[in-house]
């Protein structure tokens, strides 16, 4: 799943500043790393058959060939034709701020063995306000962004166990919404189109919103062991919260790049063009992957405490946006803060004790390894340097991962 709201460009001088300076952090949060402590944990119960995951798969993989087949099959072609005008003109449920989502089939069976494959554990820091909104901001996407399915998904009754009050719906790319069956496996989760508008009707239908911003492009440069974020797509969620005046709140996922083995081709090699490619053809792209079952490691999804964001209607269009002065100043900085919450939440929790008794295997890694946020334009061409405490360098790309 991932998400695509798109926005105007930061000027390259305050691009430079905020990068400079969005890891910085304040006197609070470093109370935050010494007091971070869980209010309420679930953690799914052991189960390591890969029966639920290849299920999972195998469920998406049919609902491709039955899309496949309205095309193929002439003889079908008099169902086809019905379905595909209704649901590329007719049907607005990816659209309407709602969505389509299916309370029976997330009650399923193969959810609750999906999410005690890795197991999966969620651990919860602060209490929500129901009668506000969150926009919650998940790192990292990964290859499949399987933290954000099995918790946001799988977990959906769990989830509101934690967080009372809260309805949530997740922001998936438009592209999802016009393949056959597979859009109604999506609208069934709960995703709806990732597209600004229709996130803005979601907010003010009064539903939180669940976004992953690293989306596609970070899917390809996902690697065991690192943790590299795309810096880009968070700007957009900065103008979704201000627009209708919701909480951000930062999610990490221990574990996400752990799941398969990558293969990350070498930067402008005929394999990474072919990526690049059709990213742009289609909003995704297929990484490479040296086994098709994700292996059974631990996944903790780690929430954070929501972060107030002023509330600041968007202007009325690009053009104006982007001469708003105040307003780039106003989502520049709310992009700032963040980024210091998500460094502060990330290094707190790989401290903390109970991280280590949940990923034992990988707890040196992850304190050894801080966070790299980049311009993710810039992976394509470049290798990331690391970000950390001060220290933040990244380059101008000069291909888009739009």
């Amino acid at each position: 799943m991932s998400d695509r709201i798109e926005g105007s460009p930061l000027p390259k001088e305050e691009d430079e500043t905020l990068r400079a300076a969005s890891c910085c952090s304040t006197s609070s949060d470093e109370g935050l790393t010494r007091e971070l402590q869980p209010l309420d944990v679930y953690e799914a119960p052991i189960d390591r058959s890969s029966r639920a995951v290849n299920r999972t798969y195998l469920v998406l993989v049919l609902a491709g060939i039955a899309g496949l087949m309205l095309f193929c099959v002439p003889s079908l072609w008099r169902i086809a034709l019905p379905y595909l005008i209704w649901s590329l003109f007719l049907d607005q449920a990816p659209y309407n701020g709602r969505g389509r989502l299916s309370e029976r089939w997330l009650r399923c069976d193969f959810w609750r063995a999906f999410r005690s494959y890795f197991p999966l554990r969620i651990v919860k820091t602060a209490d929500l306000d129901p009668s506000k909104k969150y926009v919650f901001v998940v790192h990292p996407h990964g290859v499949f962004a399987v933290g954000a399915t099995a918790t946001f998904v799988a977990s959906r009754s769990i989830f509101s166990n934690m967080f009372p009050g809260i309805d949530v719906r997740g922001l998936a790319a438009q592209h999802f919404f016009k393949v056959p069956f597979i859009r109604e496996l999506m609208l069934a989760c709960g995703l709806i189109d990732a597209r600004r508008q229709y996130a803005d009707r979601a907010l003010e239908a009064g539903y939180s919103l669940f976004v992953i911003p690293g989306g596609a492009g970070e899917a390809l440069v996902a690697k065991p062991g690192e943790n590299t974020l795309s810096i880009r797509n968070i700007e957009g969620y900065a103008r979704l919260a201000m627009n209708a005046g919701a909480c951000l709140v930062p999610v990490y996922s221990f574990g996400e790049t752990d799941l398969w083995e990558t293969i990350i081709p070498r930067p402008g090699s005929g394999l990474r063009r072919f990526q690049l490619w059709f990213l742009r053809l289609v909003g995704f792209s297929p990484p490479f992957m040296r086994h098709f079952t994700p292996k059974p490691r631990p996944l903790t999804m780690v929430f954070g405490a929501p972060m107030e964001v002023p509330h600041i209607p968007r202007p009325p269009s690009k053009a104006v946006e982007a001469k708003d002065e105040n307003y780039i100043k106003a989502y520049m900085e709310v992009h700032h803060q963040y980024l210091a919450r998500l460094n502060t939440l990330y290094e707190a929790a790989a401290r903390s004790s109970w991280l280590e008794r949940y990923h034992p295997d990988t707890i040196n890694t992850i304190r050894s390894s801080p966070l790299k946020v980049v311009d993710i334009n810039s992976t394509w061409n470049k290798h990331p340097h690391h970000h950390h405490h001060h220290h933040h360098q990244t380059h101008e790309g000069e291909t888009s991962a739009h």
